[in-house]
């Protein structure tokens, strides 16, 4: 991880199912995705899935951007749910 400017916090190992959860701290989703070419080029993993976990402030931005998007986008069909009937 430390090429990658990341570092492994845990890995967890499920035994029914074979599993195993690998809790990352990477700089960013390129090196995310640089981690799992990296890791599924060998075959040895069916399957991948990335959950990208957000900090506080990081959430407070994405509902400020979402908030201020009202303006910009409107959902298909919303217009007809606007007007007085």
């Amino acid at each position: 991880m430390e090429y990658f400017h990341g570092s492994l916090e845990a890995i967890y190992w499920e035994v029914e199912t074979a599993s195993a959860f690998v809790i990352a701290n990477l700089p960013d989703s390129v090196s995310a995705a640089a981690v799992i070419a990296v890791a599924t080029r060998t075959g040895a993993f069916a399957e991948v899935r990335v959950h990208e976990v957000l900090t506080e402030k990081q959430l407070g931005d994405v509902v400020a951007l979402a908030q201020g998007s009202d303006k910009v986008y409107c959902p298909p069909g919303w217009a007809a749910t606007q007007r007085d009937i």
